[in-house]
């Protein structure tokens, strides 16, 4: 029997609150409503960004934006290694600057088309998303993953910029490519799961 996500994380909660209480002795109960607070805010502000953005989505659906951008991005070029390579920067640029959440609800309606059109499976078409988006992530000029991590490390953003840059050049960039251009790896857990 499995366990859906929801309850899965209920009972993560759950089981969280008395180990920070008793065991690491970060939080106190008289804390607890503040980041019980703190933690409704964030999911508020989430939901919003989730509501607003499968909104805007569905309105670019109806304007056909994603016909558009296939047709524009064809008229640059109708190559492959071209069309993945435009696919790649826009996802990069959707990641800078929103939440991976928000960047596939937008993105992926948006690009679907045009990787079909070039040949990407939709399965991998989804790695190339999560791969780009979790890059664009921690690239400036938003960054929220860089913030985030500086904020848990007592770190300032200046200090963290030249090692996130050399990670996301010589280990990201890469594992974006490969992703991209080799279609076994994202294919062959699905192939031997689903049997596709």
């Amino acid at each position: 029997m499995t366990t859906p996500p929801t309850e899965a994380a209920a009972v993560a909660v759950v089981y969280a609150i008395p180990v920070s209480i008793y065991l690491y002795r970060d939080l106190t109960w008289s804390t607890l409503s503040d980041v019980i607070w703190k933690s409704a805010q964030i999911a508020g502000v989430l939901m919003l960004l989730i509501f607003f953005a499968t909104t805007l989505a569905r309105l670019w659906t109806f304007e056909e934006v994603p016909q558009q951008i296939m047709a524009g991005l064809l008229a640059i070029s109708s190559e492959p290694i071209i069309l993945l390579l435009l696919i790649n920067l826009m996802l990069i640029i959707i990641g800078m600057f929103m939440e991976d959440v928000s960047g596939i609800l937008l993105g992926a309606p948006l690009l679907l088309p045009v990787a079909i059109q070039a040949g990407v499976d939709p399965i991998q078409f989804a790695a190339i998303m999560g791969v780009n988006l979790g890059m664009g992530l921690i690239t400036p000029p938003t960054a929220p993953i860089l913030y985030f991590a500086a904020l848990i490390g007592r770190v300032g953003i200046g200090g963290m910029l030249a090692p996130t840059l050399v990670f996301v050049l010589f280990a990201y960039l890469p594992v974006v490519l490969i992703t991209t251009f080799v279609p076994i790896v994202s294919l062959w857990l699905p192939t031997i799961v689903l049997g596709i």
